[in-house]
């Protein structure tokens, strides 16, 4: 399912559609946390995708902490 939303939160996002990307990446984000080890990649994708959404949706300071989560 987590996988699922990933997908759909990055078709919202290329239709310009940031609040349900956010929404929908967000979502998966929860799901991976609470199946996944916080080095599994998948989850490092979500926060990843989160930090996409935020920085087009200028929360670049959101955008950073998502990114720094990812790398951390």
């Amino acid at each position: 399912v987590a996988a699922s939303l990933s997908n759909l939160g990055i078709n919202h996002l290329a239709l310009k559609q940031s609040d349900e990307a956010l929404r929908v990446q967000t979502r998966a984000l929860a799901i991976r946390e609470a199946a996944l080890a916080p080095d599994h990649p998948d989850l490092i994708e979500s926060l990843n995708n989160l930090a996409t959404v935020h920085s087009s949706m200028k929360a670049h300071d959101e955008a950073l902490r998502f990114y720094g989560r990812a790398l951390a």
